[in-house]
């Protein structure tokens, strides 16, 4: 998305490369006329262009403008609809709004078939397949989604078996949860480190016993999280009673706090 987005003449000048393939040739000089990947505004002015986009041209393409403007994340948009029909048209209506700024959409996914058969193979984000067997998930906003399944999932890194402080921050790290839903988790993995800190610990030096045993048992088990489906679809209806029911609660270790949405539809039936 970024290198189809012109940067005005006089910025240019801020965007130069050096280069030369060996220390015997002349220095060659070459001027980025796009946005550029590395740059703090690249990911402002890319949005500032959709939303430009969106404002000179979004009153043709209803369906599509709010799309741009709510469900879009700098080259991720995530949006749906309740039946194959309704969605085909947004799609449609999309694909022409991007294209009056030469943006063509790729990397198409959706847990509907009869969808992906309007769209070019060569378009799709992995080549169709409902087998459970194979992997069909594809990423959004960070998070594994297997439009299969219609389903998030976790993915974890097999953990060095030698585990430093350094190891077990960066194992920390790569645990990515937006919604929360491993929480639990990783509030252990980082009271742990937080242990880890306190005994002075230097970024390589190896984790003493006493720390290495409650580490070894949480990276041996940590494989389990990948066996987490969260399914994606929650049903709302216009006919359900929903509530909104808030918990929390602390402790010297921690706190933490936790909403969960509950609904009762015609039939009393609670979920």
């Amino acid at each position: 998305m970024y290198r189809q987005i012109q940067i005005h003449s006089d910025d240019r000048t801020y965007q130069h490369i050096v280069w030369r393939n060996s220390p015997s040739d002349e220095l060659q000089d070459y001027e980025l006329t796009t946005v550029t990947y590395g740059v703090s505004a690249s990911p402002y002015q890319a949005i500032r262009v959709l939303h430009q986009l969106e404002h000179d041209d979004g009153h043709k393409f209803p369906l599509a403008r709010k799309i741009l403007s709510t469900q879009t994340y700098v080259d991720d948009i995530v949006s749906g609809d309740d039946t194959v029909s309704a969605l085909l048209q947004r799609q449609a209506d999309l694909v022409q709004l991007l294209m009056q700024a030469g943006f063509e959409l790729k990397k198409w996914s959706s847990n509907s078939r009869e969808v992906l058969r309007h769209i070019p193979q060569g378009d799709h984000a992995v080549q169709p397949s409902f087998d459970p067997k194979d992997d069909m998930s594809v990423k959004i906003l960070g998070l594994h989604w297997d439009p299969v399944t219609d389903t998030f999932s976790y993915h974890t890194s097999p953990v060095p078996l030698t585990v430093t402080k350094r190891v077990v921050l960066s194992t920390i790290a790569k645990l990515y949860d937006p919604v929360g839903a491993i929480a639990p988790i990783i509030f252990w993995a980082k009271s742990l480190m937080q242990t880890i800190w306190q005994s002075g610990l230097d970024w390589d030096d190896p984790l003493p016993p006493s720390l290495m045993t409650s580490w070894g048992k949480f990276a041996s088990e940590l494989h389990l999280v990948c066996e987490i489906k969260l399914p994606r679809h929650i049903v709302v209806s216009t006919r359900l009673v929903t509530q909104l029911l808030g918990f929390c609660d602390a402790s010297e270790r921690g706190y933490a706090a936790v909403v969960y949405l509950r609904t009762i539809d015609v039939n009393g039936d609670i979920k």
